[in-house]
């Protein structure tokens, strides 16, 4: 048994503004829970705060008799200072696969872009947080 918590929000900053193309800040978590086992990662949401650029990929390998919980959050940035949905992009995609398969049988991926037309952005209105899986 094993679980994956935060002791608080995962803060993703603005990007520096004397960078032309700026990489965007990055998270890549790579688990495998093994058979009999119970995994459960339920951290704080991430908090992306205005102009920030971000990506988080999350690949799970899991043998077909372990069990998971996987809680995945962002919140809408620092709402308490007017911030909402202000990041330059968030991306997040997250992989299931069994551990005897290569291919995932379950991805959970989106991409929050204000400047897209087929953006999330708009539609998140006044949410103050979004989740997946």
């Amino acid at each position: 048994r094993f679980g994956l918590v935060t002791q608080g929000s995962n803060r993703i900053y603005r990007q520096r503004e004397s960078i032309q193309m700026p990489e965007p800040s990055r998270t890549e978590l790579f688990l495998t829970v093994e058979a009999d086992a119970l995994l459960v990662v339920a951290p704080d949401p991430v908090t992306p705060f205005q102009n920030s650029i971000y990506r988080q990929d999350q690949h799970i390998k899991i043998d077909p008799d372990a069990s998971i919980c996987v809680v995945d959050w962002f919140s809408s940035g620092r709402f308490a200072n007017g911030e909402r949905w202000e990041q330059e992009r968030l991306v997040n995609r997250t992989e299931l696969s069994f551990s005897d398969d290569k291919r995932p049988f379950l991805i959970d991926s989106f991409c929050l872009d204000p400047s897209s037309s087929s953006s999330l952005a708009g539609s998140k209105g006044n949410a103050n947080s979004s989740w997946g899986m």
